[in-house]
């Protein structure tokens, strides 16, 4: 059985026809941060550093990455 107390509910975290990949959370647990690029493409192509002010629920800003 499982124990409530360690059940996470997860969402997902880009919009359609995008991958995350590597999602962490900061030190403190403040921001979750992850890279993301277009699903279809090359597999190397520029990705979005992505960043998520947990308790706020909102994406805090976007950083290019190449």
């Amino acid at each position: 059985m499982l124990n409530e107390k360690y059940f996470v509910h997860s969402d997902v975290l880009s919009s359609e026809g995008q991958s995350v990949h590597s999602p962490r959370f900061s030190t403190n647990g403040e921001y979750l941060v992850w890279l993301q690029r277009p699903s279809s493409g090359p597999h190397h192509a520029a990705q979005k550093l992505m960043c998520y002010k947990w308790n706020l629920q909102q994406v805090c800003g976007v950083l290019l990455y190449n």
